[in-house]
């Protein structure tokens, strides 16, 4: 169910990636040198970047709340195809990944406590 819900997750930063590219005739730093991971695990979400100074609200946590609840059937291993990718792909994703890099930050969130916790790494 986990590994669904990544390849989902990245088929949509890929795709919006395109996108984006197309429209500006030029190739995004944010998609040709991207490193996020989204990992759940036990009731806990985790949003990984390295080399990106994530300044994360809790608006984002809600979205990421959301993903999990509401497009939960989306992320089905058995029920992911590629027009699906491109035809539910979401343009708020790109907000993730469009601050500035400077050092790895590591999130974790316990969704029913909302207790957050940085680590900065250099």
């Amino acid at each position: 169910r986990a590994l669904g819900e990544r390849i989902y997750f990245y088929g949509k930063i890929e795709h919006l990636g395109e996108v984006l590219s197309r429209a500006f005739q030029a190739n995004l730093w944010i998609f040709t040198d991207s490193f996020m991971h989204y990992v759940r695990y036990q009731g806990k979400s985790i949003l990984v970047s390295k080399g990106t100074s994530l300044v994360m609200n809790k608006w984002k946590y809600y979205f990421v709340n959301l993903w999990q609840s509401y497009f939960y059937l989306w992320s089905q291993p058995r029920r992911i195809h590629r027009n699906q990718l491109s035809n539910h792909s979401l343009d708020f994703l790109a907000y993730f990944s469009s601050v500035r890099r400077r050092t790895s930050t590591v999130r974790n969130q316990m969704l029913a406590k909302l207790f957050l916790s940085d680590n900065a790494i250099k």
